[in-house]
């Protein structure tokens, strides 16, 4: 998803996408794009939180590490054993927020699993800037970037509370969905792989 399709979506939200059966001008809208090149950022790190964007990273051991600058959360760690497996690596003792610690004797290579950071918009992004969400979430996108535009504006809190509980309500059930599927994993392999 683009921002320029974030935002167009969340207009149809908003029922702002058109004025009276017609495509809406760009003057029209202007303050609405305005807002929401704003509020673009804040809605891809809220979604983020509720839906993670996960990656793996792997590096050479050392005594001190520090994970990249889009580090969020820790799942694990793990270890490269001398038999070529990977085991979870109890000596990294975590210091701070993005260092682990390690005995001065350890080799081989690490591999950390850990939710990261979506990468920021600027306002002044381009429309075919491409978005960092989970896939799947662009719809929830959307509706979060409605919500905000729609937060503080005077002719608009009914409008704000029934975006916001419909956003509510659909991200719950998709993490409801989520977790169940994990759970039939874990039940079917006797925990993850």
């Amino acid at each position: 998803m683009t921002k320029g399709e974030a935002k167009a979506a969340a207009l149809r939200w908003l029922d702002e996408a058109t004025v009276g059966g017609r495509d809406a001008g760009s003057d029209e809208l202007a303050d609405y794009r305005n807002r929401m090149d704003t509020l673009l950022n804040g809605a891809v790190h809220q979604l983020a939180v509720q839906f993670p964007l996960e990656t793996v990273w792997e590096t050479e051991a050392a005594a001190e590490i520090t994970l990249p600058e889009n580090f969020y959360a820790l799942e694990t760690v793990l270890c490269r054993g001398s038999d070529g497996n990977w085991k979870e690596c109890s000596a990294a003792r975590r210091v701070g927020q993005k260092t682990f610690l390690l005995p001065e004797n350890a080799a081989g290579v690490l591999r950390f699993y850990y939710e990261r950071l979506p990468r920021s918009i600027a306002p002044d992004a381009e429309d075919d800037t491409v978005l960092d969400i989970a896939p799947g979430t662009e719809d929830l996108l959307a509706l979060r970037l409605a919500v905000d535009a729609a937060a503080g504006m005077e002719e608009k809190p009914a409008v704000y509370a029934r975006l916001n509980a419909r956003f509510q309500s659909d991200a719950l059930e998709r993490m409801t969905q989520q977790d169940h599927r994990q759970a039939g994993i874990e039940t079917l392999y006797g925990g993850l792989v």
